[in-house]
């Protein structure tokens, strides 16, 4: 957050009443309050997905995504080609990992 959210609050620094904190200390109370009004505290950044696209993958990212895997981490490998049919632009999409739904 420090490096993304804290410069933007800092150059909006205007629109917000708390001028004793720190870019950081207001940026963690903005964030922080909208996860409550939202009531996502509990569930924020629990569960992330990573999804890779590519034209191809070479064998130590696909090794790398199966370890992963293998660890509990849901990552997955697409391999989309284009192709140019009559004018249009069609995609194959092929999931390379993983090879079996969970």
């Amino acid at each position: 957050m420090n490096k993304v959210f804290s410069p933007y609050v800092e150059k909006h620094r205007s629109e917000y009443d708390y001028p004793s904190l720190t870019s950081s200390e207001l940026g963690t109370r903005i964030l922080n309050n909208f996860l409550e009004v939202n009531s996502a505290i509990e569930q924020f950044n629990k569960k992330q997905k990573i999804v890779l696209v590519a034209s191809d993958f070479d064998e130590q990212t696909l090794s790398a995504v199966a370890w992963l895997n293998d660890s509990g981490v849901d990552i997955s490998c697409f391999k989309l080609i284009p192709y140019r049919i009559q004018g249009s632009i069609v995609l194959n999409v092929a999931k390379m990992l993983p090879r079996s739904c969970r």
